[in-house]
C-alpha cells in the first residue's frame, strides 16, 4: 500500500535536515511515515541501529506496526535497565512523545547527545497538550546539542519565554 501524500511530503522536507519534528494529528500516520523514512534511509546510507524513544505505552503499537510496515526490520525493546545496549552506536534516533511524555523525550535527550551525528525526528499527534512550554522537551530531545535554540534548560527557557499568570 503507498504512503499518503503528506507522509511523502514530510518525509522529503526531513530528509536533509539534521532533525526534523513532524507534529501530525492524531491517526495521520507518523509512524507508517517513520518506518518508511527508516526503511530509505538505511538503504541509501546504510547502518543497522535505529533507536526508538517513546513511553511503554506506545512499545506495543511500534512492534505491531513494523511488523506490518517493515517485517524485514528486527525490533529489540530497551529500558532504562538495558545499559549495555544503549551504549552502542546508532544510525538515528526517533523520539516519539504521542501520548505527550516528558520521560520519553529525556530520555531521547540524553541518547541523541552520546551520537551527535545521528538523524533525529521527533513525532508527536499533541504536541502543545497544554502550554507552548510542552514543545520544549520534543525540540530538546531531538536538537543537536551544539545547537541551543531552546536552552538547556527547562527551568531558563521557561523563565525566559514563558508569561506565567499571577499566584
Amino acid at each position: 500500500m503507498p504512503i499518503w501524500r503528506h507522509q511523502e511530503d514530510a518525509i522529503a522536507w526531513a530528509w536533509s535536515r539534521p532533525w526534523a519534528i513532524w507534529h501530525h494529528g492524531m491517526g495521520s500516520g507518523k509512524t507508517r511515515t517513520t518506518l518508511e523514512f527508516i526503511k530509505r534511509w538505511l538503504a541509501e546510507h546504510g547502518g543497522s541501529r535505529i533507536l526508538v524513544c517513546c513511553p511503554k505505552a506506545v512499545i506495543a503499537a511500534w512492534v505491531k506496526q513494523v511488523g506490518l510496515w517493515a517485517p524485514h526490520i528486527r525490533v529489540v525493546a530497551l529500558d532504562k535497565a538495558s545499559s549495555a545496549a544503549k551504549e552502542k552506536a546508532f544510525q538515528a534516533a526517533i523520539a516519539d512523545t504521542s501520548p505527550a511524555s516528558g520521560v520519553a523525550s529525556r530520555w531521547a535527550g540524553k541518547m541523541t547527545k552520546s551520537n551527535p551525528q545521528a538523524k533525529r525526528l521527533g513525532l508527536s499527534g499533541t504536541l502543545i497538550p497544554h502550554s507552548i512550554l510542552d514543545a520544549w522537551a520534543i525540540y530538546r530531545s531531538v536538537e543537536s546539542p551544539d545547537c541551543t535554540t531552546f536552552g538547556t534548560s527547562y527551568t531558563i527557557h521557561k523563565a525566559n519565554y514563558a508569561v506565567m499568570p499571577p499566584g
